[in-house]
């Protein structure tokens, strides 16, 4: 497999949908680099502000794509136009809608659990089966 396939491979298995009012959003999972980095940047303890901190700029990040959003979801003016996805349009978004914000971090680390379980279960599978 060549190396643009595989890198494909790897960020389509760590990719997931969400919808929220008719918009669809795509977001990407961390990487346990990119987790460990957020928390050391939103001071590497444990307090809800620092939870905070670390959980809104890993869905700054994580949200990859949208469709269905539009510029009165960003600017409140009533206009209906399709919002192009950007990368900086992220943030003002997120600060526009904070149920959404709250909803779609909820639903990143709900997955980013789901993705360290099922690491912990294969390593344990993986330590049995070696020792068996």
């Amino acid at each position: 497999m060549e190396k643009d396939a595989i890198k494909a491979a790897v960020l389509k298995a760590r990719t997931f949908k969400h919808d929220i009012d008719g918009r669809n959003f795509t977001i990407v999972l961390p990487t346990d680099h990119e987790l460990q980095v957020a928390y050391l940047k939103a001071g590497g303890t444990q307090d809800i502000s620092a939870w905070t901190v670390m959980t809104r700029r890993l869905l700054e990040g994580a949200i990859q794509g949208w469709a269905n959003v539009k510029v009165d979801d960003l600017a409140g003016d009533g206009d209906k136009v399709a919002a192009e996805f950007h990368v900086e349009l992220v943030p003002l978004l997120l600060d526009a809608h904070s149920d959404w914000t709250q909803e779609l971090s909820s639903e990143l680390t709900t997955r980013i659990a789901m993705k360290r379980e099922g690491v912990e279960t294969a390593k344990k599978k993986s330590v049995t089966t070696s020792r068996g």
